[in-house]
Formats: C-alpha cells, sequence, structure tokens
C-alpha cells in the first residue's frame, strides 16, 4: 500500500513540474534562510553544490550528479525530525562521519564525533560538503550514513561584521555571537576571528540548565596562487546540568512527563548532582598546493584535547540517595495499604521526590570513624569524619592526533583520480575523583561490591594494591584509572570516468587499527590482569564501492551504489570491563557491511525530487551490557556476539516552487530495520570474571531501535514580500522502539512460563513508543536600516521559529527497557522502562546583524 501511494504521487509531481515559473527570490534571501535553517537544527547544516564542470568544455555531455546539499529529506530529518532523535536509515552514529578541512574528527574509542565543538558558531561553519549515503565524494572513502565536511577558507570571504542575538527556551535562554571577517589583506593574509556564548539558569526540564562558551581563529596565506597555508584554531567550554529519564510511575507521582530526579533543593536553591562539564580545544593546519588547473596536493593535521567530567552519587553502607530509587516507589510495596500510603504521601509532598541534600550531609557529619593501616602503612592511622556520600567525576581526558593527505588529478580524458592517506591517534584516560565529600573529612578507596563475591579474598575491596587503605580528599582519584589507546591507518583510491551519459566511480580503501587498555592501578579483584599494558588486538580492514549514474538527460538521473566493506569493533564492545581488568571478548571479528542503493533524481527549474531505495546487511557485531543481578549480588557483565542487522527501505524527497511566493515540499522515509539472527550471550560476574551462563538472545526479527523507522514531512513555505517569508511543517514520526535489554529475550527470563500467555509476552515483547504528530512554524523577514556614514549596516535579518506549535506532550524521544531484570517474579513493572520525554511547544527569537 505505502509503495502504491509513492507511485502516485511521483506522478503527480511529475505532471505539476510542467509548469514553468520565473523565480526572482533574492539570493541574499535564501541564503539568510538556510542560515535560519542552521540555527534552527542547533547547527546541523548542510551546503548547495553546483553541478560539476567538466574539464573539457567541447565534451557534449550531460553535467554529472554531484552530492545535493539542498537534499529535501535530509533537510527535514535535521530540522524537523530530531525530536524523535532520527536516524538516517537507523544507522548507529559509528556510520556518519564529520571532517574539518578534509581532516576526520572521529571519536576512535565510542564511534561518535567532536560535533558539539561549533555550538553557536554557525557563522564559520555554514560552508559544509554533504555527502548522502554511499555517493561518492573527494575527500574520503565515505561511509555508509551521511559524511560531511566541514571547510573554512578565510580569503573566500569578504570583509564584514556578524552579530548574532537569539532568545529561546530551549537548550539554551539567551546565545549571543560575534564574528569578524577581515576578508582578503593585501599582503596575501586573510583573518576570522568569531566567539559565541549561550545560557540557560533552568531551561524547559526543571533543574537543568547550560553554560556554553566557544571561540574560533582562522588564519589563511595565499603566496602565488597556488601554495595556500591556513591555521584554525576552535576552543570550547560547556556545562549541562542534565536531566534524567523516568517512569511512567514517577511522571504521574510528580504530575509532570518533565520529571527530573538530579536536583533537589539546598539552602533555598536548586542543585543538580549531575553536571557535565567539558573543556575541548583542537588546532588544525592545512596546506594546499594547486599544482596546476586540474592537479591538487592537500595536507592536513590536527591536534586536540578534550577534557571531560560528569559528577554523580557515589556512597557507601547507606540508603541509596537516588529519589527515584525502585525501592522507594509504591509499585515496590506488596502491601497495598503501604503501596497507597506511600502513594498519598509522595503526591502530597513532591519534595520528597527530589535530592534530600541536607540528609545526606547529616548522615556525614555524624559518621566519625577510624581508618587503620592507611596507604599500606602499618604504623599510620586516622580518625575523622568518613563520608558514606559523596558527589563523584568521572573524567574522560582525551588526546587526540590526525593527519590526513589527498592527491586529486582530473584529465582531459574526462577521467579523475583521488589517492588520500588517513593517520588517526587517540588516548583517553578513564578514571574517578571525589568532587564533594559533602561535609565529610574523607572518603576510602574501597569497592564495597567486591566484598558480596570475594569473601576469601582480603585485597578483593582495595581499588589500587599499590595504595591499600587509601584515603581521598576532594579533588583525590579513586576507584577506576585506566587509558583506552587506538590507533587507525587507512587510505583509499578513487577513480571517476564521465561519459557523454553515463558516469562511473570506483573506490577502494585499507585500514589498519590498533587497540589496546592501560591500567593505571592494580586492582584487588585481579591483580594479575589490570596493571599495565593489556596485549595489542589489530584488525586489518578493507572496503570497495561501485558507483554507476545514467543520465537520460539534464533533468533527470538514474543512479546505483554498491559497497562492501569491513570495519573494526569499538573498544568498549572489545573489552569486558576495562574499569577493572584487561580480559578481552572471546569471539571478537570485524563487523562486516553489504549495502546498496539506487537513486532517482529529478532536477528542474521547478521541482527537485529524489526516490531511493536502500540495502544494507551487518554481520559481526558486538556490544557488551552491564547491570547489577539482584540474585548473585554483584554486577554482570553481558556480552553478546555475532549480532546481524538488515536496514532497509524506501527514501522520498521533492520540492516543488509553484511560483515566486509559494513553496511545497514533501519527504517521508519506510524503513525496516531488524536483527535477523539470535545474537550468543556470555553472562560473567564482573567481580570474579567468571561466566555463569551462555545463552541465545531470542530476538529475531524484532525492530532495531534508537530510530523511528517511519517518517513523513510535508511543508509549506510562502514569501509574502522580497524581504519575508514563512514556513509551516507538519511532521509524522512512527515504528520507534525501546532499547532492548537482551537478557529478558533468553529461555531464564521465560522459565516455567507458558509461550502463550500474556506474562510471557510481556516479557518478550519489545516496546513500541507512541506516535509523533506535530507541527513546526518558521518565519523571517528583513528589515531595512538607515544609511550612515559611520557604520554601514546592512538589512538586519530577524527570525523566529515555534517547535510543536501544538504543544503535544505525548511524545517521547526515547526510551529504554531496565537492564536489570527479576527472574523470581518475572514482573516487568518492577525495573520498568525509563523514559525522555519531547518537549513541548519551543521558540526561538533571532536576530542578525551585518555591518
Amino acid at each position: 500500500m505505502h509503495y502504491t501511494w509513492l507511485i502516485l504521487l511521483l506522478l503527480t509531481l511529475n505532471c505539476a513540474y510542467a509548469q514553468t515559473v520565473n523565480d526572482t527570490t533574492n539570493k541574499v534571501l535564501w541564503e539568510n534562510w538556510r542560515q535560519l535553517q542552521q540555527q534552527t537544527s542547533d547547527e546541523i547544516g548542510l551546503i548547495a553544490l553546483d553541478d560539476a564542470e567538466l574539464a573539457d568544455e567541447n565534451f557534449n555531455a550531460y553535467a554529472s550528479l554531484l552530492n545535493a546539499g539542498k537534499d529535501v529529506l535530509y533537510n527535514a530529518a535535521a530540522f524537523n525530525w530530531n525530536i524523535a532523535r532520527f536516524s538516517m536509515r537507523g544507522y548507529s552514529k559509528n556510520l556518519f562521519s564529520t571532517y574539518f578541512n578534509g581532516v576526520p574528527l572521529d571519536n576512535l574509542i565510542n564511534g561518535g564525533n567532536l560535533v558539539n565543538l561549533w555550538n553557536g558558531l554557525t557563522d564559520v561553519f555554514k560552508n559544509r560538503e554533504l555527502v548522502l549515503g554511499l555517493q561518492q565524494n573527494n575527500f574520503s572513502f565515505g561511509n555508509l550514513g551521511t559524511v560531511v565536511n566541514i571547510v573554512v577558507k578565510p580569503n573566500t570571504q569578504s570583509k564584514q561584521n556578524i552579530i548574532n542575538v537569539a532568545f529561546s527556551n530551549r537548550a539554551y535562554a539567551n546565545r549571543n555571537a560575534l564574528t569578524h571577517y577581515t576578508g582578503k589583506l593585501n599582503n596575501g593574509w586573510a583573518f576570522v576571528y568569531s566567539a559565541a556564548w549561550q545560557w540557560a539558569n533552568e531551561n524547559y526540564v526543571p533543574g537543568t540548565g547550560m553554560k556554553n562558551f566557544a571561540s574560533f581563529f582562522s588564519a589563511e596565506k595565499s603566496l602565488n596562487n597556488k601554495h595556500f597555508f591556513t591555521f584554525n584554531f576552535l576552543g570550547n567550554y560547556n556545562s549541562n546540568n542534565m536531566a534524567a529519564p523516568a517512569t511512567e510511575e514517577l511522571m504521574l507521582l510528580s504530575n509532570s512527563r518533565y520529571y527530573n530526579a538530579n536536583w533537589g533543593y539546598q539552602n533555598g536553591k536548586k542543585r543538580n548532582a549531575v553536571v557535565r562539564r567539558t573543556i575541548q580545544p583542537i588546532a588544525l593546519m592545512n596546506y594546499h598546493w594547486q599544482m596546476d588547473a586540474l592537479s591538487s596536493f592537500k595536507i592536513g593535521l590536527l591536534a586536540g584535547i578534550s577534557l571531560q567530567k560528569q559528577s554523580g552519587f557515589d556512597w557507601n553502607n547507606v540508603p541509596d540517595p537516588r529519589p527515584d530509587y525502585y525501592k522507594y516507589l509504591p509499585s515496590f510495596q506488596a502491601d497495598s495499604v503501604l503501596r497507597n500510603a506511600i502513594q498519598n504521601y509522595l503526591i502530597k509532598h513532591p519534595d520528597a521526590l527530589q535530592i534530600n541534600w541536607s540528609n545526606l550531609y547529616t548522615v556525614n557529619s555524624n559518621n566519625k570513624e577510624t581508618i587503620f593501616n592507611v596507604n599500606g602503612n602499618t604504623n599510620e592511622s586516622f580518625t575523622g569524619l568518613r563520608s558514606r556520600y559523596i558527589l563523584r567525576d568521572n573524567h574522560i581526558n582525551t588526546i587526540h592526533f590526525a593527519a590526513s593527505t589527498i592527491y586529486q588529478k582530473v584529465f582531459t580524458n574526462n577521467w579523475q583520480l583521488n589517492i588520500g592517506a588517513q593517520i588517526q591517534y587517540q588516548q583517553s584516560h578513564y578514571f574517578q575523583s571525589v568532587n564533594d565529600l559533602l561535609g565529610g573529612d574523607f572518603w576510602v578507596n574501597w569497592n564495597q561490591f567486591a566484598i558480596a563475591t570475594n569473601n576469601n579474598n582480603s585485597n578483593s575491596i582495595q581499588y589500587n594494591l599499590l595504595q591499600p587503605n587509601q584515603l581521598i580528599k576532594e579533588g583525590g582519584k579513586y576507584g577506576y584509572d585506566f587509558d583506552a589507546s587506538v590507533f587507525k591507518l587507512s587510505r583509499f583510491l578513487q577513480v571517476v570516468k564521465q561519459f557523454k551519459k553515463v558516469d562511473i566511480n570506483i573506490a577502494e580503501c585499507i585500514g589498519y587499527t590498533q587497540l589496546q587498555r592501560n591500567g593505571r592501578v592494580q586492582n584487588g579483584l585481579f591483580p594479575d590482569n589490570s596493571f599495565g599494558m593489556s596485549k595489542q588486538l589489530t584488525f586489518l580492514n578493507y572496503g570497495m564501492k561501485l558507483g554507476v549514474t545514467y543520465k537520460q538527460n539534464g533533468k533527470n538521473y538514474f543512479n546505483l551504489n554498491l559497497l562492501q566493506q569491513s570495519l573494526p569493533p569499538n573498544f568498549f564492545d572489545v573489552f569486558i570491563s576495562p574499569k577493572f581488568n584487561s580480559f578481552m571478548q572471546e569471539d571478537i571479528r570485524s563487523v562486516q557491511y553489504k549495502s546498496a542503493e539506487f537513486n532517482y533524481y529529478k532536477n528542474t527549474n521547478t521541482l527537485k525530487l529524489r526516490i531511493t531505495g536502500f540495502y544494507t546487511a551487518i554481520n559481526n557485531l558486538s556490544k557488551i551490557y552491564t547491570y547489577y543481578d539482584d540474585d548473585i549480588f554483584s554486577f554482570i557483565n553481558n556480552e553478546l556476539t555475532n549480532i546481524a542487522q538488515r536496514h532497509m527501505g524506501i527514501e522520498f524527497g521533492a520540492e516543488w516552487r509553484y511560483n515566486d511566493k509559494w513553496q511545497f515540499s514533501t519527504a517521508f522515509v519506510l524503513g525496516d530495520y531488524s536483527y535477523t539472527n539470535r545474537a550468543k550471550a556470555t553472562l560473567r560476574v564482573e567481580n570474579t570474571a567468571a561466566i555463569i551462563q551462555k545463552d541465545i538472545v531470542y530476538w529475531k526479527n524484532f525492530k532495531v531501535p534508537g530510530s523511528p523507522q517511519k517518517a513523513a514531512n510535508f511543508s509549506i513555505t510562502y514569501r509574502p514580500l522580497r524581504n519575508a517569508y514563512m514556513s509551516v511543517s507538519t511532521n509524522y514520526l512512527s515504528d520507534n522502539w525501546m532499547q532492548l535489554n537482551p537478557i529478558r529475550r533468553t529461555s531464564r527470563a521465560v522459565q516455567g512460563l507458558d509461550a502463550k500467555s500474556i506474562a510471557f509476552a510481556n516479557v518478550i515483547q519489545p516496546g513500541e513508543l507512541p506516535k509523533y504528530l506535530f507541527v513546526n512554524l518558521f518565519a523571517a523577514f528583513q528589515l531595512n536600516v538607515p544609511k550612515s556614514n559611520i557604520i554601514k549596516l546592512k538589512p538586519i535579518w530577524i527570525s523566529t521559529g515555534v517547535t510543536n506549535l501544538l504543544n503535544n506532550q505525548q511524545m517521547f524521544s526515547s526510551a529504554y527497557e531496565q537492564m536489570r531484570f527479576d527472574f523470581a517474579s518475572q514482573d516487568i513493572s518492577k525495573f520498568a522502562p525509563k523514559y525522555f520525554s519531547a518537549y513541548g511547544t519551543q521558540f526561538f527569537i533571532s536576530t542578525s546583524i551585518k555591518f
């Protein structure tokens, strides 16, 4: 049925495009429209790429199809569907890549990237090359998802100053940015300076807030039009008071879908226990040698550091300080009278659902203890207030180096050759420290969870045998302490041949990856396998890609792309419990990808259309989950291997410009992302590394969670004047699933249950999130200012946007099943799913002043 109305819609648009209009839109208008889109999508941006110009002007051929930066579906996903954390084709984050002047910004440890670096710096990062899916590009082999290359070249910018001011009830309340372009100076230099700061004392969710400052400097030197040197420096400081997910029970008790358990009142002010702080500077140098009109050679060198820490509670031999702990809730109580009493009390006293900071200080101030054999010295003891509750910081301190080089050659017979290589190295230091002793004098570096499973090992409670019985003051390290290191070397080759009616591109790549752990402490649980360097784990990977484009004429293109590739697993999918030891999964192999996509494009003056069918098979995935097992009184590592997934579907995007006032666009995705086999599970006790069970995860044909698999958008843009416009879009998303708990899909979880019973279905069946229906509105107008001989102001743009205009608060941005499961009762409500609620109506108002 879906495919039937897809064909009908295509036929309708083919008829519609025949109407010819005279597009008199001002270029400045559309440039500001693109900038507006960038701002309203949290700095996710595109650039428009023109059709290629062939080297031989006498070669009578149709223009080749390049990466369409104006892709309607991508715009809808970036600017509208992020309310549900929509991911293109349902891919995980490691299948999307970001480059900065041709140098990769990959996070080699977790597969992500450094996208938060440029928060608020929209003006200097607006020029971006976008590659969708398996399309070719000239700076890398590519990836299965989108690939973005941010291009900053100061000498291409005209001299100007830009001031941006914005107000919002989104993540920030205020945002200011200032950018200065010198333009190309007479001595061949060009400079860009930019700074942005944004903040909110409290944003949409109670107890949350943020502070962010970003700065940027770029300098470019041109020598005789052949040699170009560019230096870029980017620095970012970010502080966020975090929101916590909540169960439906907690939402009902608090009478709020935005209940946040992370905060409580201290001395009459809200204090959040979970605060994430990041300092992240990077430096990038580029050299571009334009050898001749058809050849170029580029080198990029990048170095950066990241200092990140996130606070949270730690406690020892006292009740859980978190107000949303499941044993404190009415649903945990078996006695109905007690259950009703607790429920009524929490409803009448909402402060009881928040952190009781005063109680934590009281407990610590009344806990005087003496610790003997301090630091392993039998003659040393210390008496003082031992903190039972503390705020800890989980640190990730990272150094990152990357280098890339690429040679491009265009031959006169319409051949093009790209050869490139990349070197990347990342070392991340993971450790804990004491943030706040909460009125106590010290914390003891002991592992309280080791006692239950290691009664015969007197050293098991020591986090560090090199310094046993260590007393920790504020700022001191305790607990785990290790380095994760990844080295990656790769190179690619791409050949492109353009014929009159056909373009062919072939690319291949080879990569070498090395993973290693370095323990900085000797853990008492694993004295022989925790301290020092682990065994090096290496992977040799490959990639092959083929693309064929048939150019029916200058308006219709048919494109087929094929890919086969292998990629190494992530560090934390290899090392089972790197906080404590260097043990690795037994059956670790590279992940295998096979993918195909077929595209149809229509590009006319009035209609831009893309229809894509895609299919991707993924094999040999691995994943490690950690959870607490109440039966064993210990944390369990659930190691999954041999995971297979299938991602397939249809994408459609069309934009029809009716006349110079009205424009219509629509986009939709019909996806099917599923597990295609039964994964292998190995359950291992974290404190002993002992295997307690091997099982099968019965989730074949279950949907892969993390993103809506069906999505639709319809937008209308109206420009009553050349200097004003308004856009309204209606969006519908569905087929979005919670993150699965694999243990619930094992034989142990349903042991003794009738396979036809409701109880069996409740345990096995995954949870689907409610459907999404919402409306977004964006508008802007140009304000002409009087001319002045002192400051030559350009027209001022004022823009506004409202997301979720109808205030639909029945939507969840994401949800997950808790990893804990009560095997005794087999009742999933004991550890109910947790949700992040999508926000209701949000707005922003911004202005851009250029002079």
